[in-house]
């Protein structure tokens, strides 16, 4: 009995130190694709340090961001490609044939880079990206240091092979790890505006017209505004007064000759009391 648990401890222990060195399965993955190459294009681009692996600005000077389309995209924050130049000819997204069949500088350089962004193939630069990371074809967009590196930023785009190595390899800072890439841009369409319905213009009834009182029979009507407004204190006015020395009712008298009449008689005492 204790020659069997011997055994068994010593097959446990020997399998705690084969996980204790076996690598990850990004590791494997990148160790049993070493030397294996695909093909496609690149294009370039300048970090923001607003990337989707949320590296912030902790990357290295050798970057690439991978299509959110693309197989592979989930795991692809943090790893290592070895990334070369090839003369070749390709279509863009929408068909257009590209010929960079001359574009490499050296068809045996190659830099190393780390995956820090993704392309997303639905983006508000709808153009470009539709153009490049819609899966059309492999593709991977450096960073513009990369880019310059194997062919002139003036091509736009050139024929590339990559393949996945050990970020030790990297030059420079290599950056730090990240979990998952963040989700591709996919915008929600913009809120509508609440507008404040505008009430119809009402059609304002006019008041009825004011009732004319009624007058009761054998009244005399309402005499109307004077347009001159009565003496005061009883005292007569010049036109009455011209009245009365004219001999007038009020009704016929000529009041200019009764003004005449009253200044050619004051006019008369004036003289007489001078004299």
């Amino acid at each position: 009995m204790a020659k069997r648990v011997s055994t068994l401890a010593l097959a446990a222990a020997a399998a705690v130190l084969l996980l204790a060195g076996a690598p990850t399965p990004t590791q494997a993955a990148d160790s049993a694709a070493a030397g294996e190459w695909s093909t496609g294009r690149a294009t370039f681009y300048d970090d923001n340090t607003q990337g989707s692996c949320r590296y912030g600005t902790k990357i290295p000077s050798m970057y690439a961001a991978w299509p959110d389309v693309q197989e592979g995209f989930g795991a692809s924050c943090g790893r290592c490609l070895e990334v070369a130049c090839i003369d070749s000819t390709f279509n863009d997204g929408y068909g257009k044939y590209m010929d960079r069949s001359s574009a490499c500088y050296d068809q045996k350089r190659s830099v190393v880079v780390k995956i820090v962004d993704s392309c997303p193939c639905i983006h508000q630069n709808a153009y470009s990206n539709r153009r490049w990371c819609c899966g059309d074809m492999k593709h991977v967009d450096l960073g513009r240091a990369a880019f310059k590196a194997l062919a002139d930023e003036k091509w736009g785009v050139i024929g590339l092979r990559w393949r996945y190595v050990d970020c030790s390899r990297l030059g420079g800072s290599p950056g730090t790890a990240a979990p998952l890439p963040k989700p591709a841009y996919n915008p929600a369409p913009p809120a509508a505006k609440p507008t404040t319905p505008k009430a119809a213009p009402s059609k304002a009834t006019p008041p009825p017209p004011a009732a004319v009182p009624a007058v009761a029979q054998g009244a005399a009507p309402a005499a109307s505004s004077p347009k001159a407004a009565a003496p005061r204190n009883g005292a007569p006015s010049w036109a009455r007064y011209a009245q009365r020395y004219a001999g007038g009712g009020g009704d016929g008298g000529d009041y200019v000759s009764a003004i005449k009449g009253l200044v050619d008689r004051w006019a008369g005492r004036y003289v007489q009391g001078a004299v």
